[in-house]
């Protein structure tokens, strides 16, 4: 585009030469130049090649380009980078170039003038000193420190760009995470997905070549492998804590974290999937918690304590705990819950009167549903497919399952050694439990073929304890009951009731003093 200069009397700067024209930018703008038109004697302002505009206020840079072209930009010193200001990729001078007046970009010395020599020197380790144009119409310079790409900082002191600097570095299926290591942040890939963090693609559903990932609670570590033998045969400590005991390990699918019982801190942990954000809650309200599951709908958790001989429920915020069974109860250690009819079952390994029971999750409706040809029932795993439970007995040293009401047992394997935990993988095909006597963990389908036994792997000490089975997705409705819905009129906390719609208020017992309580 041209800007017609109405005046007629040459500017100053203009020389004439024969027949040619010497070009010098007078009231043009900086990326502009001048033209004289011999036959009307006027003087024509326009941009220099790569800008665009009136030549005079304004000329900006007109060289779109593509990353991912082989001819990305014209002049080889120029790279295409997104410009913001613009909302689209151009082409800009390397590092060390400046751009001249015919839109080509020229080496410049990078050794700054001795003013600026002092200045320079201060440049941090991670930064360069470059000479930058001033900008507003006016070819004046200035010597800057600048933190190099990948760096953040004044210029004198720069530190390495994370997340929290710029967090769309992260895949949007990504989260930004504390790096305890680097007392940094990184990008983590959601639960599901695999990557860098920068890039993450979701995970290959769950089939017979996508096994598994075991957590394996042992000591104070909580162990990750495969759940195949010849797939990371290592393992890796994936959670290590001072002093605590691991006795047993659930999953919240809503949160995506996973929480165990510390015996030996008396409370109940949890962290993300990749072992970040360790929280401890409930050390005041707990003696000796053993078995836990999670109400992901209900954004609660129940334990058995085998100290105070209950069985309760907590609030994962924290806030609210109850205790809803303590009669019959002797020595309670393994717990699981069943979304669908809204049921928990225990197991109490009582010497005297060992049983596994079942109550609902506002505590009503306790019934034992197994108290005979039983020993030392520990691990108890649910089938929701099938709609079986099934426990290991380190008594009887038997695997055995039944129907939800206790009848219709079947040992689906024997003998076992000393059993404790017990899991079974997402398509329900295959159990996995940890033994005391070998510390080795032990596999057999659910029919009752295809025994195997393996090592944990790497980390950790003493007694194998809880393991779980993380599942690729949710079982079953995922929705939030009604108690999270808030379809519910309690005045302070809300348990699920039998069926879907029922609820139940109550009133926590560590928080006195409540309206109505």
């Amino acid at each position: 585009m041209f800007y017609k200069h109405t005046t007629t009397t040459l500017p100053e700067l203009f020389q004439k030469h024969g027949n040619n024209v010497l070009m010098q930018r007078s009231n043009c703008h900086v990326f502009g130049s001048c033209l004289l038109s011999e036959q009307t004697n006027t003087h024509y302002c326009f941009c220099v090649p790569g800008f665009q505009g009136d030549g005079v206020d304004k000329c900006e840079s007109s060289e779109e380009c593509s990353p991912t072209s082989n001819q990305a930009c014209p002049h080889p010193n120029q790279e295409c980078v997104f410009e913001h200001s613009l909302r689209k990729f151009a082409c800009q001078c390397k590092n060390g170039f400046i751009k001249q007046a015919d839109g080509k970009c020229l080496f410049e010395p990078t050794e700054p003038p001795p003013s600026s020599v002092d200045r320079c020197k201060q440049c941090g380790a991670n930064s360069q000193c470059v000479k930058q144009l001033l900008g507003g119409g006016k070819e004046e310079f200035i010597w800057n420190c600048i933190c190099n790409p990948g760096f953040t900082g004044n210029g004198f002191e720069c530190r390495e760009e994370n997340c929290l600097d710029r967090p769309q570095m992260c895949s949007p299926n990504a989260q930004c995470l504390p790096d305890g290591q680097k007392a940094s942040y990184l990008c983590v890939c959601n639960y599901g997905f695999n990557g860098d963090g920068k890039i993450c693609e979701p995970k290959i559903l769950q089939t017979k070549e996508t096994p598994d990932k075991l957590l394996i609670g042992r000591g104070m570590a909580i162990i990750q492998r495969s759940s195949i033998p010849n797939l990371d045969e290592s393992g890796r400590q994936l959670i290590v804590q001072p002093h605590q005991t691991v006795v047993d390990i659930d999953y919240d699918c809503i949160s995506e974290r996973i929480y165990w019982s510390d015996i030996s801190g008396h409370s109940i942990r949890s962290a993300f999937l990749n072992g970040t954000e360790i929280t401890s809650e409930f050390s005041d309200l707990l003696k000796s918690p053993e078995g836990i599951a999670i109400d992901w709908r209900s954004q609660n958790i129940y334990y058995v304590d085998s100290i105070k001989n209950e069985l309760g429920v907590l609030s994962i915020n924290g806030k609210f705990q109850k205790t809803l069974l303590k009669e019959g109860l002797n020595n309670p250690r393994a717990l699981v819950i069943d979304m669908e009819s809204r049921q928990l079952f225990y197991s109490d390994w009582s010497r005297d009167a060992p049983k596994i029971g079942r109550i609902g999750l506002d505590g009503s409706g306790n019934k034992v549903i197994i108290s005979d040809e039983i020993h030392l029932p520990n691990g108890l795993v649910m089938l929701q497919t099938s709609r079986r439970l099934c426990w290991a007995d380190a008594g009887n040293q038997k695997l055995t399952c039944s129907a939800l009401d206790g009848s219709n047992r079947k040992v689906i394997y024997a003998p076992l050694e000393y059993p404790f935990g017990l899991t079974a993988d997402s398509l329900e095909e295959r159990f996995y439990w940890t033994d005391w006597k070998d510390q080795k963990i032990h596999s057999i389908d659910i029919t009752g073929r295809g025994y195997t036994e393996f090592y944990p792997g790497a980390g950790g000490r003493g007694k194998l304890y809880g393991i779980l089975s993380l599942p690729v997705k949710c079982h079953f409705n995922t929705a939030p009951s009604e108690c999270i819905q808030k379809e519910h009129k309690c005045t302070h906390w809300c348990l699920p009731g039998a069926y879907v719609g029922a609820f139940t208020c109550v009133c926590p017992d560590n928080v006195k003093g409540l309206r109505g309580c």
